[in-house]
């Protein structure tokens, strides 16, 4: 069938229904250590939020240019809602330094190029002081979109939770697992000099291992261990020392998945599954019958027809196109293949 371009999404509504489990998908190298610049927790939360509210305008705002709108009261609500943050002037602060803050990505055009870029994670507007309406402008890269619509790796972060953590360490370490929890053996293993780095540990501070775990790193953990339903995962970890000594030198993270969690995935795949199948089925009818495969056969030069169906049906799905005469486009597809391919010898 191809990849399942749509199963990215974002789940619930923060809005209508603050009470239901909303998640929010985001690629690794935002989550993880290709941002540059004053992130701080604060600035994770508002950015996922306001992510998730704008991800369904994102190809028709963000990527065209045009501001997304909200008030700054419905933003402050949500916030003080999980988080219990106070105020306005924090809104703009935070923005301030989400613009200022970049992040480095690689894409791949529809040439299967591969192209790198680095971009700011965000823009934002707002009348002065004096003239304030109580709406807040923001605006994602559009450089970013496809890379947030369509990540090949991305963590889904449960934003709820992620608005609660308090401890600014608590929240880059959530994402962090996050990124992490699916893989076959979710396991992570760092040196304490990078987790410092990743965690943003200001400079000269913490510096013995005793003041950087009591501090920073074990509050952390046990915010996230606290409520593991919530999280989707507890988090149990070894020192591993070296040196004379002793000296911690390196952590190892293991992540558990909650049972609650394998069930929930479980149903969001099989919900955003079916729904694709659905749009696919509506572009693409499946074929009846043999009598096509047949008639490929005959002008496939020996290519496997079933791949070639495959790689029709994705170019097909990509571009977005509804078909009139399925077996007639597939055939077409053949002979273009085969005549590129011996253009190529």
């Amino acid at each position: 069938m191809g990849k399942l371009i749509k199963l990215v999404q974002p789940t619930g509504d923060l809005k209508k229904e603050p009470n239901k489990d909303a998640t929010l998908p985001v690629p690794l190298p935002v989550v993880m250590v290709q941002i540059k610049g004053k992130y701080t927790a604060l600035d994770r939360k508002l950015w996922a939020l306001l992510l998730h509210l704008g991800w369904d305008e994102l190809e028709t705002k963000s990527q065209l240019g045009k501001w997304h709108e909200l008030e700054e009261a419905e933003v402050r609500r949500i916030i003080r809602r999980f988080s219990g943050t106070k105020g306005m002037n924090w809104i703009w602060e935070s923005a301030q330094r989400l613009t200022e803050t970049t992040v480095r990505y690689v894409r791949v055009d529809e040439n299967d190029k591969r192209w790198k870029g680095i971009t700011s994670l965000f823009t934002a507007e707002c009348p002065e002081s004096d003239e304030r309406d109580g709406i807040f402008r923001y605006m994602f890269p559009a450089a970013l979109i496809p890379i947030l619509k369509e990540p090949e790796r991305f963590a889904r972060l449960r934003i709820q939770f992620l608005l609660r953590l308090k401890s600014k360490y608590s929240v880059t370490l959530y994402q962090l697992f996050e990124a992490h929890v699916n893989k076959r053996v979710p396991v992570v293993e760092v040196e304490v000099e990078e987790l410092r780095t990743w965690l943003k540990v200001p400079e000269g501070k913490l510096k013995r291992w005793d003041d950087f775990y009591q501090k920073a790193l074990k509050p952390a953990l046990e915010e996230i261990n606290k409520n593991p339903e919530e999280a989707g995962f507890s988090i149990s970890f070894v020192l591993k020392r070296g040196g004379r000594g002793g000296k911690v030198q390196a952590i190892k993270f293991k992540i558990n998945k909650t049972a609650s969690r394998f069930e929930l995935e479980s149903k969001i795949l099989a919900t955003q599954t079916a729904k694709e199948t659905a749009r696919i089925n509506t572009l693409v009818p499946p074929f009846r019958g043999t009598t096509i495969y047949d008639k490929a056969r005959k002008i496939a030069h020996g290519l496997d027809v079933h791949v070639l169906e495959q790689e029709w049906r994705e170019w097909i799905i990509k571009n977005d196109m509804k078909i009139d005469n399925p077996e007639a486009h597939f055939m077409a597809f053949i002979k273009a293949k085969i005549k590129k391919l011996y253009k190529q010898i």
